[in-house]
């Protein structure tokens, strides 16, 4: 209920509906997108108040002094200013930094260590603000922010924060301590997170893009379905796909032809068998009339035509009543099928042949099946003398082929003996034939089936039909036996 209620206030246009899927998917990515500048951005770089920072640096230096020199780093390293510190200590004086750009400021700040530590240190030599070595290749540095006091919002220049220095501190025993801040990261840590949080965001919105495009897409191809259904001579229920408005009227204009082309061959079959009602009346009449003609050869040759114009009659409502399609369907051994048709014709001493016969299953009207195969077969014989019949699966698709060694038919006409009441005027005329029905019966009831009849010429003279009928989705209904 909820979800129909939904569906209800979302536009009932498709290109509506289009577009707001894609202004949705624009919105999350750029959602994303400011998600990851939020969560991946870097801590800003540290300050230090100059009274704290002398202070500090004095105590640092005149306490390490009286730590064994072997020991000095590992002492340094454990204080809790290697937070934010670094620190190296060597023999010889460290070169000198570039210096600092604001000298009052400077000799405050030296001036300040020199109170702190007295004469337990001896050179002091400080540079403020200069270039920071190791600068990252792009984004800010990763530093945290140094807590305790800040003069970050003093205005007097001896006492405004300093953000990068290097003091050069000789201790009692005239080795030299270096004290800097960190040296800048790459940003490791954050790149990484940030690119895990980017795939995260686009997997969420290739999922979001998929289900939207099948929400669009999944009435058409309800459609789709429904008319390969029909297609292939299925009873599909009524369509209800829902979606946009158009695609709505899509399904009302296909249920609409579907139903005129129901009711067309219904109408134009109902209207034959009326037709063929009506002249079986007067045919018996005239066959009456014949009996009563003297002249014995005039009497046979009506019979004749009394005979072939019931067959055309005959055969002309088979046609109409195979194009509805209406007949049920059965799982049938199309395997088996073909034994008794072929057994059927060696019994009556016709030189019928089964060459491959693969095992497999069909969802088909067994009797339209053995129509087109009989027919096919029938055909062969009548024109070629003997029949070879095979039975592969090709392609999701069950072949029958059917060759014999018969004159065979031209390139030009092999497409044209399918069109209702064709005949050739080649061995295969009226004379030798039929009324030019049986072919198009067989296509009509193949197609029916969503497989097809053709006829292709056999390598070394003859004819080659081939019927192919779909196997069924359901791959239980097609499993090969």
């Amino acid at each position: 209920m909820i979800g129909r209620a939904l569906r209800r206030l979302l536009p009932r246009s498709l290109g509506t509906q289009i577009a707001l899927s894609t202004v949705a998917l624009l919105a999350v990515v750029q959602a994303c997108s400011v998600a990851i500048l939020v969560l991946t951005r870097p801590p800003p770089p540290p300050i230090f108040d100059p009274d704290w920072l002398s202070q500090r640096l004095a105590a640092l230096a005149v306490s390490v002094g009286g730590v064994e020199p072997g020991d000095r780093m590992a002492w340094l390293e454990a204080q809790p200013e290697a937070h934010w510190l670094e620190f190296s200590v060597s023999g010889a004086r460290p070169p000198a930094p570039p210096g600092g750009r604001t000298e009052p400021r400077l000799r405050r700040f030296e001036a300040d260590i020199r109170a702190a530590a007295g004469n337990r240190v001896g050179t002091i030599s400080v540079a403020l603000d200069p270039p920071p070595p190791g600068a990252p290749a792009f984004g800010p540095p990763r530093i945290e922010t140094v807590p305790g006091p800040t003069a970050a919002l003093a205005h007097a220049e001896e006492l405004r924060p300093v953000r990068f220095f290097v003091a050069d501190l000789q201790l009692a025993d005239e080795s030299w301590l270096r004290i800097q801040p960190h040296r800048a990261g790459r940003l490791v840590p954050e790149l990484k997170l940030a690119a895990t949080w980017l795939v995260l965001f686009l997997a969420a919105a290739v999922i979001a893009a998929l289900w939207a495009v099948r929400r669009l897409s999944a009435p058409l191809a309800t459609i789709a379905h429904a008319a390969e259904a029909f297609g292939r001579g299925s009873d599909a229920a009524p369509l209800d796909v829902g979606g946009a408005r158009e695609i709505e009227a899509i399904a009302g204009a296909f249920a609409a032809m579907r139903e005129r082309v129901l009711r067309f061959v219904h109408d134009r079959t109902t209207m034959l068998a009326a037709i063929s009602h009506d002249l079986r009346t007067p045919l018996t009449r005239m066959r009456m009339r014949v009996e009563r003609v003297a002249d014995e050869a005039l009497r046979d040759a009506l019979k004749r035509d009394l005979d072939a114009l019931e067959a055309i009659v005959v055969e002309t409502l088979d046609f109409a009543r195979v194009e509805s399609g209406s007949a049920r369907r059965d799982r049938i051994d199309l395997a088996s099928l073909l034994d008794t048709i072929v057994d059927a014709r060696i019994d009556a001493l016709q030189d019928v042949r089964l060459a491959t016969c693969e095992r497999v299953a069909l969802s088909a009207n067994g009797a339209a099946v053995r129509r087109i195969v009989e027919n096919l077969v029938d055909n062969a014989l009548k024109y070629g003398g003997a029949a070879e019949v095979a039975l592969v699966v090709r392609g999701g698709e069950a072949v029958v082929t059917v060759a014999d060694r018969g004159p065979g038919i031209p390139d030009g006409d092999l497409e044209a003996v399918f069109r209702p009441f064709h005949r050739l005027e080649t061995s295969r005329s009226r004379e030798t034939g039929g009324t030019g029905l049986g072919l198009a019966i067989a296509r009509t009831l193949a197609r029916a089936h969503g497989g097809d009849v053709r006829l292709a010429a056999r390598p070394g003279g003859g004819l080659i039909a081939t019927l192919a009928l779909p196997l069924p989705r359901d791959p239980e209904a097609s499993s090969i036996l």
